[in-house]
């Protein structure tokens, strides 16, 4: 038995340094080689910049004696000096000079480029292979001038501007983050799953984004397409912008806003005038001071001070200031309005809505299906109904008539004491009720099913306001 176990430890031993000397080969054929390839060159009299980046970030700074400077390094860990070597000599970054302008190109001779649990295998133009490379990274830094135009691309991997530069820039990103400071010109964003961040622009901005999320600062006039979006933008001088399913916040727009979006929450404070064709959308527009043009549907609308507005509505919900001296024109449908004050508001037609407005100078209406309350109404009021119902809380100092007409509707104004008027009352089926014993009548005949009233209030002249209603059927009206 001694025995026995004697060898049965001589061969664990044995077992285990074999296992150890396995693991010292296996790490000494596995070792990585280190490498490195270096490009530093310098360009005078350029004023165009272009640069084509891939396979690392791209750093760009200030020059501080009117070159361009590149300063590229690729650093590559590979299983052989021949594996390393072959990545090296298949890495190039090729210069086109063409006048004052510059293209640069970073280029890997590569047909696959795959990397699976952090180890790369790359098979190149010329039919060679690489395999398990550990790391490889490229870093790459642009120094500029003052210039002309510059455009940076890459995919994959960041762009970043870390000083303040003159040009017009353009930047073309693809699964990356760019990251700027202030530029003084126009600029140019066009990026697709990525996040962007860029403080100011003197100029104008060009933007166009997919699935990208953008923080700017402020910017002259821009012009915006974005789908699947997260945009926000301080201090604009205008807007043109086609959004789809974004989330955008915008700040103080001295400009216009031209807007079409679909399925998108959309802030922006002001416009100088405003054009929204809006589908599903929640939109807060803030105050516009020259023409509110809407068309939408199934979208909440919130609107500050305007000065006329023209809106076609289908299921829609608005909340809006207005003004003393503001005009609304709608053509509307199962929407609500709620409003603060307008000078005048026609429907040219109405269907299934609710109005509710503070204070109101002059109203006309086309209507079917509809609730309509008046807080104060000031000047006039002219219906043609179809089974709605209106109510005018109180009529101003100012009131200068009405006319009612329709079928299957309720009219309630509520009328000062002191206000002097005429009625001219004409109504099939229908029912009214007035201040009888404060009335002059010239008129009254009640025949079957009609009703013909006129008169006027004591102390009421043929000058006085009058109140008419006219092809009146199946009607309610309440004069008190």
């Amino acid at each position: 038995m001694k025995q026995h176990g004697q060898k049965l430890k001589i061969a664990f031993y044995g077992l285990l340094l074999i296992i150890w000397a396995s693991i010292v080969t296996g790490s000494s054929v596995y070792a990585q080689i280190n490498k490195e390839k270096k490009i530093d060159k310098t360009f005078t009299g350029k004023q165009v910049l272009e640069v084509n980046h891939k396979y690392g970030d791209l750093e760009v700074r200030a020059s501080n004696d009117n070159t361009v400077k590149v300063d590229a390094r690729l650093s590559i860990e590979a299983k052989t000096e021949e594996d390393a070597q072959k990545v090296i000599d298949n890495f190039t970054m090729d210069f086109q000079e063409a006048g004052n302008k510059l293209t640069i190109t970073t280029k890997f001779e590569s047909i696959t480029w795959n990397t699976i649990n952090g180890r790369t295998s790359i098979t190149f133009k010329d039919g060679t292979k690489v395999k398990g490379i550990e790391n490889i990274e490229l870093f790459f830094t642009l120094y500029v001038p003052k210039l002309q135009e510059l455009t940076l691309s890459n995919k994959y991997d960041d762009i970043h501007i870390y000083d303040d530069l003159t040009t017009n820039l353009s930047v073309v990103l693809n699964s990356g983050v760019f990251q700027g400071e202030n530029i003084k010109g126009n600029v140019s964003l066009d990026a697709k799953y990525s996040k962007m961040k860029l403080k100011n622009t003197s100029g104008n901005a060009d933007i166009n984004l997919y699935d990208t999320d953008v923080e700017m600062g402020n910017a002259q006039a821009v012009k915006l397409f974005s789908k699947y979006s997260g945009i926000t933008m301080g201090a604009i001088n205008g807007i043109t912008h086609e959004s789809y399913d974004d989330n955008v916040s915008i700040g103080v727009n001295t400009g216009e806003l031209s807007l079409k979006t679909k399925y998108s929450e959309y802030t922006i404070k002001g416009a100088t005038k405003a054009n929204i064709n809006s589908y599903d959308d929640v939109i807060d527009v803030g105050n516009v001071k020259g023409a509110l043009d809407i068309e939408t549907k199934y979208s909440n609308f919130k609107v500050g001070s305007f000065t006329n507005a023209t809106i076609i509505s289908n299921d829609d919900d608005f909340v809006m200031g207005g003004g003393a001296k503001s005009t609304l024109k709608a053509e509307s449908k199962y929407s609500e309005f709620r409003i603060d004050k307008l000078d005048q508001v026609e429907f040219t037609s109405s269907y299934d809505d609710q109005f509710e407005i503070d204070q109101l100078g002059i109203f006309k209406a086309s209507t079917k299906y509809g609730e309509f309350t008046i807080g104060q109404l000031e000047k006039s009021l002219s219906m043609v109904t179809n089974d709605d119902n209106l109510t005018v809380k109180q009529l101003g100092s100012g009131f200068t008539g009405a006319t009612l007409g329709g079928k299957y509707s309720t009219f309630n104004l509520n009328i000062p004491s002191g206000l002097k008027y005429q009625l001219d009352a004409k109504l099939t089926y229908g029912k009214i009720s007035y201040p009888e014993a404060n009335f002059d009548l010239s008129v009254h005949i009640e025949k079957g099913s009609t009703k013909e009233i006129k008169g006027k209030v004591k102390g009421a002249s043929d000058a006085s306001p009058k109140i008419t209603i006219e092809d009146a059927y199946d009607c309610e009206v309440y004069l008190n």
